[in-house]
């Protein structure tokens, strides 16, 4: 069978790696495991963010979307989810501003109607996470998945950052801002990117020609990103689980070479070597059958641009790591990720991990 496959997969791997001898009895009973974040493991812990907004319904159905092709392919993962919604209290500021206050009075008021809108988020904020928790419920089957609700009150990219290090999976909508707006409103997609070390996050995207509800066609092909750094191995490990959440058969390991260092074939050689070897672990690792190609690309134009480029093609996906720079030498310096989630087309899912 096909989970008779995926074991099968995971076995030989760990005998390579050195987990564990062949004496029959061990083997036997870590054939129901698997691998996530380097580890076997049977629970997948997923995190999904809920707001009232449009990218945010959009990455409930993709996560739904995700996690029923995950158990599709092995058919023993249980799978816990949290739906999480933050209250920012700065959003009801207007109601309440000290700095205009002429009396005791006034000032009384204003503060008797902001707990009162406060009060009133609460309670929708409550209702919307209840009610998408109804919704996933019967989306999934409790055989293979638990679904919880949470709502928190404060910095939502503070609060999503610290939670995201206990999950294996976020899903988070956003609208993708850009230019020095986005500097000074700032982007809790982002800051969680920039935060949530070794968890990856796939940052669902939409715009406005694109239906909230809209179940996207599942991925054909996982753009890895190889950025040729020693902390980038940690998107092998991750892309075992991304691979069946995306719905993705083959990957394609992508590093882009500037043209403008002079990168000639007896220098491209070697690197297509290293991540064919890095290919043919990936291979090794997967819950499932999946194709590995590689493609050295040398880019006059900026690194983001070249990576939008080469998912374009039909249902695609991008898995890509970040070092999270942060404050003022990431405005100034870019980031590939960043100016990636902004350039790609909506309808390409993001997977992005920060670096440890």
């Amino acid at each position: 069978s096909r989970t008779d496959q995926v074991c099968a997969n995971v076995v030989c791997a760990c005998i390579r790696a050195g987990c564990f001898s062949v004496d029959g009895e061990d083997c036997l009973r870590v054939l129901p495991f698997f691998t996530v974040h380097g580890v076997i493991m049977e629970n997948v812990r997923v995190l999904l963010t809920l707001d009232e907004y449009k990218p945010s319904r959009l990455a409930f159905h993709t996560a739904i979307d995700g996690i029923r092709r995950l158990v599709d392919v092995v058919d023993t993962t249980r799978v816990d989810v949290t739906i999480i919604s933050i209250i920012d209290p700065s959003s009801i500021a207007a109601f309440y501003d000290g700095s205009n206050m002429d009396s005791a009075a006034s000032r009384t008021q204003r503060l008797h109607v902001a707990t009162e809108q406060l009060n009133k988020l609460h309670r929708e904020t409550q209702e919307r996470v209840n009610t998408h928790v109804v919704l996933m419920r019967a989306a999934l089957d409790a055989a293979y998945a638990t679904v919880s609700g949470e709502t928190k009150e404060g910095n939502p990219g503070d609060i999503l950052a610290e939670m995201a290090s206990e999950y294996d999976i976020v899903y988070m909508g956003t609208h993708g801002r850009r230019g020095f707006s986005r500097f000074l409103l700032g982007s809790v997609a982002e800051n969680v990117i920039r935060n949530a070390v070794g968890t990856p996050v796939i940052a669902v995207r939409c715009d406005e020609a694109r239906e909230a509800d809209e179940t996207a066609a599942p991925t054909r092909t996982l753009v890895l990103c190889d950025d040729g750094s020693e902390a980038g191995s940690i998107l092998y490990e991750r892309a075992v689980l991304l691979l069946p959440l995306l719905g993705a058969s083959s990957v394609t390991i992508l590093r882009v070479v500037s043209e403008k260092t002079g990168a000639n074939a007896g220098e491209v050689e070697p690197i297509e070597k290293k991540l064919m070897e890095r290919g043919e672990q990936l291979k090794a690792t997967a819950l499932g059958p999946v194709e590995v190609t590689v493609r050295v690309v040398g880019s006059k134009e900026a690194t983001h641009d070249a990576i939008v480029d080469m998912a374009s093609a039909a249902n695609s996906a991008i898995l890509m790591g970040t070092h999270g720079r942060s404050g003022l030498s990431r405005v100034f310096l870019g980031s590939v990720a960043e100016k990636t989630l902004r350039a790609a087309p909506s309808h390409i899912p993001i997977a992005v991990v920060r670096y440890k």
